[in-house]
């Protein structure tokens, strides 16, 4: 498989980042995950749109314009000879050094990975699945802002794994007054006398490419 480091193709065994990179380090980056249906990427617009708000917020600088990005992910889909694919997109402040949160000399990590897809089960939609309101909290915005799509994911990592135990597919996450957010990879419609509800994205939900899609379509 090949991947897209720092503007050219490598090679999967040759896709190295220093062990000082920030990623690493502090989970200090951000990243975007998207689906390719018949070498097509959806809504790529949309997630470029979201990575870039995502960079901004974190007070990153220096990365590529999407258009650079675009030419990218499609490249690495051909590269692997790829149309049905899930791509990942990450950026990374950079390369730091242990203990300093401020200063990383950049440029930012950009790293570009593909892998066929063929989604999940037929049975999973067809029956359906069991989701578990965890005990753990989502994070509050006063804490992180909700629309950076962080690849700091331990809280998502721990709720899941807890939603797991319980034997549910996926964790639902409630804020500290006890308001249904989002699940770990997923935000959360509700069909009700009707009316389709899905909760804020004011708060603490991330603004999800596929929710917008969903309500557009409704």
């Amino acid at each position: 498989m090949f991947v897209h480091l720092d503007g050219r193709l490598v090679e999967e065994a040759d896709a190295r980042i220093s062990v000082f990179d920030r990623g690493l380090l502090y989970g200090d980056g951000v990243f975007e995950s998207m689906r390719a249906v018949s070498g097509r990427i959806f809504r790529l617009e949309a997630h470029l749109e979201r990575l870039e708000r995502s960079a901004a917020l974190a007070e990153f600088e220096g990365w590529p314009s999407p258009s650079v990005l675009a030419s990218h992910l499609r490249e690495t889909l051909e590269a692997n000879g790829l149309r049905d694919a899930r791509l990942r997109l990450t950026l990374t402040r950079g390369v730091g050094r242990p203990g300093d949160y401020v200063h990383a000399p950049g440029p930012p990590t950009r790293i570009i990975t593909a892998a066929a897809f063929s989604g999940l089960e037929p049975r999973l939609y067809e029956e359906g699945v069991n989701l578990a309101v965890v005990g753990r909290q989502a994070v509050p915005p006063a804490v992180l802002d909700a629309a950076i799509k962080t690849t700091s994911r331990l809280p998502a990592v721990l709720a899941r794994r807890e939603a797991s135990r319980a034997g549910a597919f996926e964790a639902a996450l409630l804020d500290a007054a006890g308001h249904l957010t989002e699940g770990t990879t997923s935000n959360i419609f509700l069909v009700e006398g009707g009316r389709l509800l899905t909760p804020a994205t004011d708060g603490t939900a991330l603004p999800g490419v596929t929710r917008a899609v969903v309500l557009e379509a409704a």
